[in-house]
């Protein structure tokens, strides 16, 4: 909504309280034992750091870097680093998961885009 409303330092402020909220999810992750072996990628800590780049390269591109660089695990990180390389292309960062009680599963991109606001 603050960048609809041109408010970019407004909407910084809601991508930095997103980055501390991951944070926090990833320490929740980190202590759930049924994502030993789940790839951190999938992790819902992931998810919430991709939107906060979606939001963050439109919000504000430099504090959105550093925050990335501050995230503490090295592999989430890496792959952080790899969105927010692809929502400067424009590219879509979203991914979801879908699994079946048969164990087969689907993994797919969302483009949500917010520069067009």
């Amino acid at each position: 909504m603050y960048l609809r409303l041109s408010d970019k330092e407004d909407a910084a402020g809601v991508v930095k309280q997103g980055f501390v909220t991951a944070n926090k999810l990833r320490q929740r992750d980190i202590a759930e034992l049924g994502l030993k072996d789940t790839p951190k990628e999938l992790w819902d800590a992931a998810e919430t750091y991709r939107r906060m780049i979606t939001l963050g390269v439109n919000a504000g591109f430099a504090s959105t870097e550093a925050m990335v660089q501050q995230i503490p695990d090295p592999v989430l990180r890496k792959y952080e680093e790899v969105m927010l390389a692809r929502a400067l292309l424009g590219v879509p960062v979203r991914r979801y998961l879908v699994l079946s009680a048969n164990g087969s599963s689907m993994v797919g991109e969302v483009d949500i885009s917010y520069d067009q606001f």
